[in-house]
């Protein structure tokens, strides 16, 4: 009903404006087939158009009222002064002027088209029809399809705008919290009934909430999401990968799904000691000595580059101790060989000291373990040791000759000895004579001599 009533004030407007030209141009007026107003005077309406709408006419196909009775207006006289000039009258090719008196004009089929902006009421506004109002900037007649009756609604994104843990590490056995800043990144739509989880497949880190529920979330809008996350001390070195869920719905209820990641890196502890049996509290110039020392890994993970350095005034590695990467809970052994020299040498053979008073003494030595974790973070254990540098005494070989005893020991020693001697010698003589003797005693009788 609204929509005949607005219909009808706006055609007759248009009616009583068509008149009052006509009426100034002293002609007849009569409609065209196709809706064109005419007339015998020099005027011509615009802005108005009798226009047959067929569509318009069968109320059944646009779901429309049915169509009502035609109307007929005559309009009143009205004095209007002649122009001064009479211009020749216009006509229609084709189109033969009616020739009442009067005029009659049908308003059923009379479209009037405005720009939106017009004012048709003098009130300086314009009258809105629900019913007829056009989806998507929709205008003019005809049959509206499905798309320009349903407006077109992209799905807003939530994305991942901060995360307080992407430059650390956090050590096994620790405890830090997590704060994560999510952004909608559309600009005109929002996001209802958000739920946001955190999920990951390693059993070394557990969050102390792990959803988030949120009921809109504005376009353009933030939310921060909060929480502890706990590394167990069996945690392995490296990233941990973490997801991050949404579901969420639009304006239209229409539910979506969306993720992001995340990494947590976990930083096994690492800790190395290093044993040896020291170097001597006293060692002499230009000697070399040997120093075994000892390395054990105590970490629950891997250490790598390790090697043992020694820095001292006057003592000399000949090479460093380097172990390479060592496994958790073992332990390697090495052996260094250290030249001696002076405080005063600055390198093997280089010694420019004269005062033994400054080249010998009391030096200190520090001896360094150096080793890294799997991120490459350098760490260090140092012993402090302290030792005497004497100078190198060069001993000769003497042999100490027994002191002369008296000389009568000699002469008893000389009398024993010669007396000794002659009665040995009398005693070969004799047994001599002895054996002489019985050889012959033995010819004797066996008649040898006859």
């Amino acid at each position: 009903m609204k929509r005949n009533i607005r219909k009808t004030v706006i055609l007759l407007s248009a009616v009583i404006l068509g008149e009052a030209l006509c009426l100034q141009g002293n002609g007849d007026i009569g409609t065209t087939q196709t809706g064109g107003v005419i007339g015998s005077g020099s005027q011509t309406v615009y802005g108005a158009e009798l226009l047959v709408d067929e569509t318009e006419k069968n109320g059944s196909e646009q779901g429309v009222e049915p169509d009502e009775p035609e109307i007929t207006i005559v309009p009143v006289p009205t004095d209007v002064p002649e122009p001064s000039v009479s211009p020749e009258p216009s006509v229609t090719p084709g189109i033969t002027p009616a020739p009442t008196p009067g005029m009659s004009m049908n308003i059923e089929n009379l479209n009037i088209y405005t720009n939106g902006s017009e004012d048709l009421f003098g009130d300086g506004s314009v009258p809105e029809d629900p019913g007829d109002a056009a989806v998507g900037g929709y205008s003019g007649g005809g049959e509206m399809t499905a798309e320009q009756k349903e407006e077109l609604i992209r799905q807003p994104r939530l994305l991942l705008e901060s995360f307080n843990l992407s430059d650390k590490a956090l050590n096994a056995g620790s405890q830090a919290d997590v704060e994560l800043v999510l952004k909608n990144r559309s600009g005109s739509q929002g996001i209802y009934n958000l739920k946001v989880s955190f999920g990951t497949e390693s059993p070394y880190i557990q969050f102390e909430k792990k959803s988030f529920y949120f009921s809109s979330v504005n376009p353009g809008g933030e939310i921060t999401l909060n929480s502890k996350v706990s590394i167990t001390k069996d945690a392995k070195d490296g990233p941990v990968p973490v997801t991050v869920s949404f579901e969420y719905e639009d304006v239209k209820g229409k539910a979506a799904t969306g993720t992001e990641s995340i990494e947590i890196r976990v930083a096994q502890p690492v800790s190395a000691v290093l044993d040896c049996e020291g170097i001597p509290a006293s060692v002499y110039s230009t000697d070399t000595i040997d120093l075994a020392v000892r390395v054990q890994n105590l970490s629950r993970t891997g250490i790598y580059n390790v090697r043992v350095v020694l820095e001292g005034q006057g003592l000399f590695p000949k090479e460093e101790i380097f172990a390479g990467n060592m496994d958790a809970g073992t332990m390697t052994e090495g052996n260094m060989r250290i030249y001696v020299g002076t405080r005063t040498m600055k390198a093997p053979g280089q010694d420019e000291g004269t005062d033994e008073s400054e080249m010998y003494g009391k030096v200190s030595a520090k001896l360094t373990l150096f080793y890294e974790d799997l991120q490459g973070n350098v760490y260090q254990e140092a012993s402090e040791y302290q030792t005497q540098i004497n100078k190198l005494e060069i001993q000769s070989l003497k042999i100490d000759t027994p002191p002369k005893a008296n000389s009568w020991w000699y002469s008893v020693f000389v009398v024993a000895g010669a007396g000794m001697l002659l009665t040995i010698m009398g005693l070969v003589i004799r047994n001599r004579k002895q054996r002489i003797l019985l050889e012959e005693a033995r010819r004797e009788a066996a008649g040898e001599n006859r």
